[in-house]
C-alpha cells in the first residue's frame, strides 16, 4: 500500500530524531549534524517561526532572551546565502542541507484536502524547496551565545504545517512582520483571523505563545508586550488576549 505524503513526512521527523538520539554519523556534514540534532530537541527548545521573512535578521541578532531556534521561510526570492555581505550575521558556521531532508517540507501534497477551501485557492507557488542551516552569534540584551538559524525556501501555509504540525511541535513566538497579504505577493494573508495560516495553529493546536506583528492584524493576541523601536517599522511583542 502506498504511504500518503503525511506518513512519509511523519517518518522523515522520526528518522531525523533516530539518526540524533543514536548518535550522528561521523560523515554527515555539520550543517545536517546541527539540522538532525535541532529536529530531535525541538520539542525542548523555544522556536520563533517567521514566514516570508526575506533577508530580515533582526530577530535572530536580537532575540535570543525569547528563542533559541530561529525557522525563516519565504518563497519568493532566491535563497539568501547567510554569510552575504551586508546580512549582518556572525555566522559560526553553515552550510546548504541534503535536498532530500527539506524537498518533503514544500510540498503542498501533504496538506490536508480540506486546509485550503476552494474559495481561498490560488495559484500555488513554484519553485524548487532547498534550505540551509547555521549556528549564530546572536545577543540575549545581556551576552551573546550560539543560536540555531534554518532557512526554507518555501511557501509559509505549507511549511508550516510540514515542519510543526506533523511532528506536533509548537513554535513559541510566529513572527508577521514581513508578510503584508496576497497583494504583497504571498500566496495567502497571513495576518487575517480566518486566514489559512491562523486557522492551520488553532486546527492543530500549535497556537504560540507570543506572536510579532507591525501595523494591524487579526489574531487574538492583543496584550502589548514589548515594542521594537529599532527594528524597521517598529513592530510589537504580543501576548494572547
Amino acid at each position: 500500500m502506498t504511504e500518503s505524503p503525511k506518513e512519509v513526512l511523519e517518518e522523515l521527523h522520526r528518522t531525523q530524531v533516530r539518526e540524533a538520539l543514536r548518535g550522528l554519523p561521523a560523515k554527515l556534514a555539520r550543517p545536517q549534524r546541527l539540522l538532525y540534532s535541532t529536529l530531535a530537541s525541538l520539542r525542548k527548545k523555544r522556536v520563533l517561526f517567521y514566514p516570508a521573512a526575506g533577508h530580515d535578521w533582526y530577530p535572530v541578532n536580537h532575540l535570543a532572551d525569547l528563542c533559541d531556534v530561529f525557522v525563516y521561510c519565504d518563497w519568493r526570492e532566491e535563497l539568501p546565502n547567510p554569510d552575504a555581505p551586508g546580512h549582518d550575521l556572525e555566522i559560526k558556521h553553515w552550510g546548504h542541507l541534503d535536498p532530500k531532508c527539506v524537498e518533503l517540507l514544500g510540498d503542498a501534497v501533504a496538506l490536508p484536502p480540506d486546509t485550503i477551501p476552494p474559495e481561498t485557492r490560488r495559484q500555488f507557488p513554484q519553485g524548487e524547496t532547498r534550505g540551509w542551516c547555521a549556528e549564530v552569534e546572536a545577543t540575549d540584551g545581556q551576552s551573546r551565545r550560539p543560536v540555531v538559524l534554518i532557512y526554507v525556501r518555501a511557501e509559509g501555509v505549507v511549511f508550516f504545517h510540514n515542519f510543526f504540525c506533523v511532528p506536533r511541535i509548537k513554535p513559541r513566538v510566529i513572527c508577521l512582520k514581513c508578510c503584508g497579504g496576497c497583494g504583497a505577493g504571498n500566496w495567502t494573508d497571513f495576518k487575517g483571523r480566518g486566514g489559512l495560516l491562523a486557522q492551520l495553529a488553532k486546527k492543530h493546536h500549535k497556537l504560540p505563545e507570543m506572536l510579532i506583528a507591525d501595523g494591524e492584524h487579526e489574531w487574538d493576541y492583543r496584550r502589548r508586550l514589548k515594542e521594537y523601536p529599532r527594528w524597521i517599522d517598529e513592530p510589537v511583542l504580543y501576548g494572547r488576549d
